[in-house]
């Protein structure tokens, strides 16, 4: 009969417990064991979750029954396959105990230096995550002093945009007085030349008045000659007459 050192799972749902039984390899998984052999807890710590019956499955492996790995994991942890290597060698028994004296010093030693680089592999990790910390904390403050003058450069930027733009109001405003200044300077140009237009006109006027009396002096006295003239003939003809009649009449 070919028989089978396995687990035999019990429990409730998330909570499972296994029996370490023999059992027929022809068998189903839950079915009828042979015999109980030990437990297994998988919910308790790592070594002291389970217990196994040494004596009982040292007499069914010289019967030929064949553990699952998960059994042969169990043995080498508590030593149990050691031990059975050793009989099959065909030691004695003390030879064995003596053996068995030397991997349990073997396994205590094995077990300390397994402790020690957890320590140091726990020590190593939290002086990482220190020093993680220590970077972050680092670059935050960084960031803060970059932010820090990153708004000082703007503040300055913007007073120096605010003088800037003060200056070219400034200069806004002086070339407007400039401008200002210019259009009453041509304003008052463009009045001292209409001024001075208006005065050309009046002149001209004046001159073109003075012409048009001094012609009618001019003729006023041309017509006084005129008459002056008309009236010496007229006198002289009147004399001329008078001195003919006085020579026809004697």
């Amino acid at each position: 009969m070919a028989t089978r050192i396995r687990l035999k799972r019990l429990g409730r749902k998330n909570k499972p417990f296994y029996r370490i039984i023999v059992i027929d390899s022809r068998k189903r998984r839950d079915g009828a064991a042979i015999e109980e052999v030990g437990w297994y807890d998988p919910i308790l710590k790592k070594d002291k979750n389970f217990i196994l019956e040494e004596d009982r499955i040292l007499h069914w492996l010289s019967q030929g029954a064949q553990p699952t790995d998960i059994v042969k994991n169990m043995m080498k942890k508590t030593g149990l396959s050691h031990r059975w290597h050793l009989m099959r060698l065909g030691l004695s028994d003390d030879e064995i105990e003596r053996n068995m004296q030397k991997w349990q010093l073997d396994r205590e030693i094995t077990l300390k230096q397994r402790e020690e680089k957890e320590l140091e592999k726990s020590v190593l990790i939290k002086k990482e995550a220190e020093k993680e910390k220590e970077v972050e904390e680092e670059v935050k403050i960084a960031i803060e002093s970059e932010g820090a003058e990153d708004s000082e450069e703007e503040l300055i930027d913007g007073t120096d945009e605010g003088a800037s733009k003060d200056e070219e109001t400034e200069a806004v405003e002086e070339v407007s007085d400039d401008k200002s200044d210019e259009s009453d300077e041509s304003a008052e140009e463009t009045d001292a030349v209409d001024t001075n237009a208006e005065d050309s006109e009046e002149e001209l006027i004046d001159g073109t008045d003075e012409g048009a009396s001094k012609d009618e002096e001019t003729e006023a006295v041309e017509e006084v000659s005129d008459d002056k003239s008309s009236e010496l003939k007229t006198n002289k003809n009147r004399k001329l007459n008078s001195k003919k009649d006085k020579k026809s009449s004697g």
